[in-house]
């Protein structure tokens, strides 16, 4: 739950709007009150989907399901005006938290409360098909475990059982793991036994903590449920085990009916009263649900509605095509076809709660509007904020307040290179585009200078920040400049160099091509002269140089490579054992040095001897992929641990000096970015979230609701979040 903002509405269909609640791809949900003084959750759809005559026919259907549906274990539908020139929709406010949070933090159900949910919400299947309703997003997100009970929520992909149609022929609607094979192939209609499979998936969640059909990319999942079995070991009891297995036949006739389902817990659960509370449930539980802060004091500054720009997703997935994320679950955009789909993928998604629960937000400090709509970097350097993307160029905002400082305008067009990640000392921000480097003043946005790229800029580009000069590195040359006037010192050629460079003392060292292989060029960065080269031979597949400890580390042709700093010599060369990335950049972390593979494996090496000291399988799928993460895994050590992305998007922490498995967490990120660290935590994009994990054991301390977060980085005590059109300031849970 968060304060209004200033541009928010306070006042909905004779409703008074008190607080934020959440956001997904349709619109921003708000708690209200009535005249009367009853809470309610009010969904305000984007105004630009407003427009939008399909979907104006879409969120019609969604209140028509809604308020077909009556029940003990489903939220009532309070109130709607689907033709108002933003339409909305106000359905009772549940005070509590997702099952999927309360299982995250707490761990799976007991068997009793395994029971006693499974009959809640069977009851709740009936009460929805008797209205002529298939829910067909029925998932641990979309079940609330309030003080009243358990309660099914969010009709936003539900149609009616008449069989009006709802999105095109041959395309299907869910979330993997929880869709029913009818569903994923599209080869039957979803009827009421798709809720049935979607039930099943989510009794296995709540009883082990898991999805029966794991975690992963939404493609990876798509395929287990149309070819691989559920995973049910990890259920205990026998006649719990037998029932979810039954729920997930991929035969939709098979599957028990929830009347069926209810006569068959009978014996077991407890009186339908007894679920009208949370005495079926854990302490930790209950005493999670009970916490239920009181709104933030509304903002009075503006009245005028601003809706969002975020409004879908559109990823694609190896072997699906235009996977489009919204608040209401996934919607393929092509059916799949006869073929196996492979176990990886670049990308995965999921919808999210638009009920969101009041106790799961962190602490917002400030959240901000940024018109950035291809955002390419986030950093925070001496209290300032820097956004950059597209032609909207680079903007800075108070790190501490979120107030807007600056932009300023760059130029990607002329390469088709957006702006880069800028570098910051002594109060300055050098910035690069396709065509420019720039200095300019961190506090007021004042260009100091502005200076030409080097000759032949391109894809390798740096500036870094070498004693009182500013060096950047182009695929012709690499240039000075003073840092106070702009003023060029003094230009060294360089012929393509690889995609790093690295500063050891007063030495930058690029890898360029050399006849019979690749060479290291060692530049002295106060007068450019080359002290000294080492060409290493065959190398048919080089990486760029890292640098730590008086030494320089390369890669080239399945071997790693140590030169001292001073005079190039080769201190060792070791062979990796695999056939290392393409673009593969070691990692120095202390006396280890990191190096993955092809294969999906993590090496050490001791960096003062070249010794492996471990390796370690870390990709889920046995291979790991370039396109993921620039330079690899980019493992971060923390407490002793080396904590990595694997290809398959889970989070994994290593010890550090013998590279067993610690702890693996699904944190699902397909862009494999290294975690933000705060103190005694970790933090790392999900799937329209960020996850907070806890370092020393991997317990997950809370999953909020980020839609469309790209950057995710830490400053002391502070997280901030930036995704294309918003930057968010945060104080995530203690670890």
């Amino acid at each position: 739950m968060e304060a209004l903002r200033p541009g928010d509405p306070r006042h909905v269909g004779g409703y008074r709007i008190l607080a934020r609640l959440g956001a997904g791809g349709m619109g921003q949900v708000f708690l209200a009150r009535s005249r009367a003084g009853r809470e309610v959750a009010l969904k305000l759809v984007h105004a630009a989907l407003a427009d939008d005559p399909e979907f104006r026919a879409r969120f019609r259907r969604e209140v028509t399901a809604a308020r077909a549906v009556s029940g003990a274990f489903t939220a009532s539908v309070i109130g709607a005006d689907p033709d108002a020139p933003v339409p909305w929709l106000a359905t009772d406010y549940l005070r509590g938290m997702s099952l999927h949070r309360a299982v995250a933090l707490h761990g799976p159900l007991p068997l009793p409360g395994v029971i006693a949910l499974a009959a809640g919400l069977a009851e709740a299947l009936v009460a929805i098909h008797t209205a002529g309703v298939v829910h067909r997003d029925l998932k641990p997100s979309n079940v609330l475990l309030t003080s009243e009970g358990p309660r099914v929520i969010d009709f936003g992909i539900a149609r009616a059982a008449d069989g009006a149609a709802l999105t095109a022929t041959g395309s299907a609607v869910g979330s993997p793991g929880y869709m029913a094979p009818e569903q994923v192939s599209g080869t039957a209609e979803a009827d009421t036994a798709a809720d049935v499979f979607a039930l099943g998936a989510v009794l296995g969640y709540a009883a082990t903590g898991a999805n029966p059909f794991g975690r992963g990319p939404a493609d990876v999942l798509l395929y287990r449920v149309l070819r691989a079995e559920p995973d049910l070991g990890a259920v205990e009891d026998a006649e719990l085990r037998g029932l979810i297995a039954r729920c997930l036949d991929r035969e939709p006739g098979r599957r028990p009916t929830p009347d069926r389902i209810l006569s068959e817990l009978a014996p077991r659960a407890p009186a339908p009263e007894a679920l009208l509370g949370t005495t079926w449930l854990p302490d930790a539980f209950s005493a999670d649900i009970d916490r239920t802060p009181a709104p933030p004091p509304p903002v009075t500054a503006g009245t005028s509605f601003t809706p969002s720009r975020r409004a879908v997703l559109t990823v694609g997935a190896s072997g699906l095509a235009g996977i489009a994320v919204t608040a209401l679950g996934i919607t393929l955009a092509k059916r799949l076809g006869g073929g196996d789909l492979p176990e990886r993928s670049p990308s995965s998604a999921t919808g999210s709660t638009a009920n969101a629960s009041a106790t799961e937000s962190a602490a917002v400090q400030w959240r901000r509007e940024v018109p950035v709509t291809d955002i390419g970097g986030l950093a925070i350097a001496e209290g300032v904020v820097l956004v950059s993307g597209g032609s909207n160029g680079v903007h800075a905002l108070d790190a501490a307040t979120g107030a807007r400082r600056w932009q300023v305008p760059l130029q990607p067009e002329s390469s088709g290179i957006r702006p880069f990640l800028p570098l910051v000392s002594g109060g300055t921000a050098y910035l690069r585009d396709g065509r420019t480097v720039s200095a300019v003043g961190l506090e007021t946005g004042e260009v100091r200078w502005t200076h030409p790229f080097p000759a032949g800029s391109g894809q390798h580009q740096a500036v870094m920040a070498a004693g009182r000069l500013v060096v950047a590195v182009s695929e012709a040359e690499a240039v000075a400049f003073d840092p106070d006037t702009g003023e060029r010192r003094w230009a060294t050629p360089v012929r393509r160099p690889e995609d790093a460079a690295a500063l050891s003392g007063n030495l930058l060292c690029v890898v360029v091509p050399a006849t019979g292989g690749r060479q290291v060029q060692a530049l002295d960065v106060r007068d450019g002269r080359t002290r000294w080269r080492r060409t290493l031979g065959g190398y048919s597949r080089a990486g760029g140089v890292t640098a730590g400890d008086g030494a320089v580390y390369t890669v080239g042709d399945g071997r790693i490579h140590a030169l001292a700093a001073a005079g190039g010599e080769v201190r060792w060369s070791t062979a990796v054992g695999g056939t290392p990335r393409l673009k593969a950049l070691p990692t120095v972390a202390g006396q280890s040095l990191y190096l993955e593979d092809r294969e999906g494996f993590l090496h050490c090496f001791d960096a003062r001897t070249g010794k492996r000291a471990w390796k370690q399988a870390v990709s889920t799928t046995g291979e790991a992929r370039d396109g993921l993460g620039l330079y690899g895994l980019l493992p971060l050590t923390v407490a002793g641990l080396v904590v990595v992305h694997d290809h398959g998007g889970s989070l994994l922490a290593l010890d550090q000096g013998t590279g067993r498995v610690f702890w693996r967490v699904s944190a699902e990120d397909p862009l494999g970015r290294p975690p933000a660290l705060t103190s005694g935590s970790l933090h790392v994009r999900g799937v329209n979230t960020v996850i907070t994990v806890q370092v020393a054991s991997g317990r997950i301390l809370r999953e909020e609701p980020a839609p469309l977060t790209r950057f995710v980085t830490a400053v002391g005590d502070m997280l901030y979040l930036a995704g294309d059109g918003e930057v968010t300031a945060m104080r995530p849970p203690a670890g």
